[in-house]
């Protein structure tokens, strides 16, 4: 399946009145939690994703990243392999996959 992850990102912005000032975390995995249904992406029917399988932030200065949350089935960003707990910066136009089904291409653009 195939995620829009500007829509997601920009909804997640929104629902957490953030200061603009910090680091804001999307949590995504299995789960249906909290943090995963109001800060993040629920991928509650992809049994390849696990329950708390990586976390994509984007820090004020710094950029946006992706860390695997030592998942089952892994995270790959334009078909590599990323390390477990280990944030990898991202930019526009990667091809994310969680596991082996669920896919995101990044789209980053400026949320007023």
């Amino acid at each position: 399946s195939t995620l829009s992850s500007s829509s997601a990102a920009s909804d997640v912005y929104k629902r957490q009145k953030v200061d603009k000032s910090k680091t804001v975390t999307m949590h995504i995995g299995r789960s249906k939690a909290a943090k995963y249904v109001k800060s993040g992406i629920s991928l509650s029917r992809d049994d390849e994703v696990s329950t708390t399988h990586a976390e994509i932030r984007l820090v004020r200065g710094k950029g946006l990243f992706i860390e695997d949350r030592a998942s089952t089935n892994g995270t790959t960003v334009d078909g590599e392999e990323l390390p477990e707990l280990e944030p990898v910066p991202l930019v526009d136009g990667q091809t994310i996959v969680f596991g082996s089904s669920t896919k995101v291409v990044v789209d980053i653009r400026t949320v007023e």
